[in-house]
């Protein structure tokens, strides 16, 4: 049977089955997505057939909407009785202001995840915010150098607030990329990143700036280029007010100009913050170099010098070592005094 021989519709909106009785031979059955698709054509009609019940025509609210390929939603008044959806199959009908699929959907991805209201242990919700809760911020990157990105507008106006973290690009140029942020400026915006891109993000790269669980340097961020003499660097405001604290340590330039280099310190001035290394640099910072301090614990070559040669030579007795030779001659020319 052809569907419009078997539904009527009412000028109130009534869509009514007027076949023949469900479940006998000659019954008429519809899936969903066909009783949508007779209800469209009617809307197309420029006239309501005369000769019809169909009072539904071009001028009259669309009668149905698409949600899914079995789910429909009857909207305008429009409506079906227990009779009609007997003869209705392979789907559902949402009517009477039911809840529209779409807006479902939006409630459900838009719905903001709080610990008052998803908390329940083992459920979606309280998973999706237990890992959404690593995520520091996200964003578009606005701009970026080989070694710094400018974030968008909705990152921290506080100082350093993003030092030290991670920031990841998760999609467009540069997707994958992962570095360690040394200094964060929260007038421009700007990270300074602890190794040089690969491939330069640009503003079609979306980051996410998560936690930073390991730190093995006691200052890191952007130097303000050489100080006073050639072997020095200026580091950033940051770091510490006190005379030589960092005296013995390693300053490693790990991006912008200079990168891979590394100089130990043998001076500090805490008011100047000018670190004057044992080497000059073979490339010289500036203020793109991002650095880090690390504690290395290096003795100094005087203080080798003093345990090697005030070592006790008692304890030289592995053959063929240095440390036995010299013993050896020691008591060889004691012989002859």
């Amino acid at each position: 049977m052809a569907i419009g021989l078997d539904f009527t519709i009412a000028q109130n909106g009534d869509i009514r089955y007027v076949g023949t009785a469900h479940g006998t031979d000659t019954a008429g059955y519809y899936t969903v997505i066909e009783f949508h698709r007779w209800l469209q054509d009617l809307a197309d009609d420029a006239v309501a057939s005369a000769s019809s019940s169909d009072f539904l025509d071009i001028t009259d609210f669309t009668p149905s909407e698409r949600q899914t390929d079995n789910i429909i939603q009857l909207v305008n008044g429009y409506n079906i009785d227990q009779t009609a959806s007997e003869h209705l199959f392979d789907g559902s009908i949402i009517q009477n202001g039911g809840v529209n699929i779409q807006s479902l959907v939006d409630a459900v991805w838009n719905a903001e995840l709080t610990g008052a209201t998803y908390n329940i242990p083992t459920s979606a919700g309280r998973i999706l915010r237990q890992i959404a809760s690593n995520i520091i911020t996200d964003g578009m990157v606005v701009s970026a150098t080989v070694n710094t990105v400018t974030l968008n507008g909705d990152s921290s106006n506080f100082a350093n607030a993003y030092d030290p973290a991670m920031i990841t690009i998760v999609a467009g140029t540069g997707y994958g990329e992962t570095r360690g942020i040394l200094e964060y400026n929260s007038t421009t915006h700007t990270v300074v990143v602890d190794r040089n891109w690969v491939v330069v993000p640009d503003n079609t790269s979306e980051y996410i700036i998560t936690g930073w669980s390991g730190r093995e340097h006691v200052n890191e961020g952007l130097a303000r280029g050489v100080g006073t003499v050639p072997n020095s660097i200026i580091l950033n405001e940051r770091a510490s007010d006190f005379d030589d604290a960092y005296k013995g340590q390693i300053v490693f330039i790990r991006s912008g100009t200079g990168q891979d280099q590394a100089c130990k310190i043998n001076s500090y001035n805490g008011t100047t913050k000018e670190a004057i290394t044992t080497n000059e640099w073979n490339v010289a910072p500036d203020t793109t170099s991002g650095y880090v301090i690390l504690p290395s614990g290096m003795f100094s070559d005087t203080y080798i010098a003093k345990a090697v040669w005030n070592a006790q030579t008692s304890s030289f007795v592995e053959n063929n070592s240095f440390g036995a030779f010299i013993q050896k001659k020691i008591l060889t020319v004691a012989k002859f005094l």
